[in-house]
């Protein structure tokens, strides 16, 4: 992990520990009452769930984003320079003058907004039908398919190489905390 800027890495850590702070805080409430859940602990948990699930589909609607602007990016030509040797704005690449990734990145500029929608989508499924397994797993499987699609993008230049080295071990143990939650919620009920 040596060649990921430290701000990133260190951001990325600390963004992983809402998904693990959430399943230990219900497990140590979910267990504390010999006589079983209360409704009101039973309303504290139901809170830290979607505390955890908008905090997952937020993060993963930021993953998403970052495909936004990589394919701005690359969708976009270097304006150069002037007589004056300053640089031109860059600028939206006209037909003829398309650049070498320009269709893989009107797929990424598709894509990158699939992450929100879907995410949005888990949380409706959540409020509407009182279900934890369809946001959590689906959440998770969220995360996986989004590293993915990160896979591509470097593997076609477009993207620095060290993101899947930091978006490997984040999206295990984002994807990994969420169905932390979904288990220790198995367990609850099961007791």
């Amino acid at each position: 992990m040596s060649r990921i800027p430290n701000p990133a890495l260190w951001l990325g850590l600390a963004g992983v520990l809402p998904f693990y702070a959430v399943p230990i805080f219900i497990w140590i409430i979910g267990t504390a009452d010999a006589d079983g859940v209360s409704d009101t602990v039973a309303g504290l948990i139901y809170f830290m769930l979607v505390a955890q699930l908008s905090y997952a589909a937020i993060i993963v609607s930021f993953l998403g984003a970052i495909h936004w602007g990589l394919a701005m990016a690359n969708m976009t030509i270097a304006g150069g320079r002037d007589d004056d040797g300053l640089p031109r704005p860059m600028r939206w690449a006209a037909e003829g003058e398309r650049p070498p990734h320009y269709q893989l990145a009107v797929r990424q500029l598709m894509w990158s907004v699939v992450p929100a929608l879907v995410g949005w989508g888990c949380l409706l499924a959540l409020h509407l039908g009182r279900s934890t397994t369809v946001p959590l797993i689906g959440l998770a499987a969220l995360f996986v398919a989004t590293y993915l699609v990160d896979r591509v993008i470097v593997r076609a230049d477009m993207a620095p190489g060290w993101l899947l080295e930091l978006r490997r071990p984040l999206t295990w143990l984002a994807a990994g905390g969420l169905l932390l939650s979904w288990i220790v919620l198995q367990i609850l009920q099961a007791i």
